[in-house]
């Protein structure tokens, strides 16, 4: 695997570990509100009454000891929702730039073979056939994992994605159909296939630039975003001085 791809592998790897550590922290957020909510109903419900007839362990805890326990409950939710909603962000941030690495690896290998072709035409009359050799013999192809894999699933909707994929292709069949036949071309012909590369590369280059515009939008629409998820804390009617100050401020 090549150095380009070991980076959007690893990227990959990194946010996938950090969504899953996400959904630990989101449950973890989750399981506080409910004791926080089972508290504030039990404190609720016994407010008032006289040691000797709450029921359970509740009697042993003074009226002040129970208003900072709910709000240690409370302090606690908001940490791990705040750490869920960084870390998420961060992920989302994360894949974006995978994608965007993995643009990165598809331009610089198309470039890498554009002056690698450039090469094979300029040498296209040398009678140094080992060198010509050689030249043809390092050409490869455009594909990579990120393109073929990941790309494809996230993008493959959108026709410059879709375009970007032919024009590869189209720029690959000429590239290897030069490799065969360029000891047999005349320079004219030598001169039409490198003009006809040119534009692919052209309009393959611009197709790229495109794509990463579209990630680059679409990390720039979710850099504010917060985990979607239920996860305020809901405290009964008359009870809202239990809150701290971040739950007080969520809606």
């Amino acid at each position: 695997m090549k150095e380009p791809d070991v980076v959007c592998s690893r990227l990959e790897d990194a946010g996938t570990g950090l969504e899953i550590l996400v959904v630990q922290l989101q449950d973890a957020a989750n399981r506080s509100r409910l004791v926080i909510r089972r508290t504030e109903k039990k404190f609720l419900q016994n407010r008032g009454k006289e040691p000797g007839h709450a029921p359970g362990d509740l009697h042993l805890i003074s009226t002040a000891r129970r208003h900072s326990l709910l709000r240690s409950f409370c302090d606690l939710h908001d940490t791990a929702s705040s750490v869920a909603d960084t870390l998420y962000q961060f992920a989302t941030h994360l894949r974006y730039v995978e994608d965007l690495s993995g643009l990165s690896a598809f331009a610089m290998k198309h470039l890498l073979l554009r002056e690698r072709m450039n090469m094979v035409l300029i040498h296209g009359d040398d009678t140094d056939a080992e060198l010509l050799s050689r030249l043809c013999s390092g050409i490869v192809s455009l594909s990579n994992p990120w393109y073929e894999g990941r790309g494809r699933k996230r993008y493959s909707h959108l026709p410059v994605f879709r375009a970007a994929g032919e024009l590869h292709a189209r720029y690959y069949a000429a590239v290897q159909r030069i490799a065969v036949n360029v000891k047999n071309m005349t320079p004219g012909e030598l001169a039409a296939e490198r003009t006809g590369l040119e534009r692919t590369c052209e309009q393959l280059t611009s197709a790229i630039g495109e794509l990463r515009r579209y990630v680059e939008r679409l990390m720039e629409a979710d850099s504010d975003g917060r985990l979607p998820r239920k996860c305020d804390v809901l405290l009964a009617p008359g009870n809202e001085n239990l809150r701290s100050d971040k739950c007080a401020g969520r809606t």
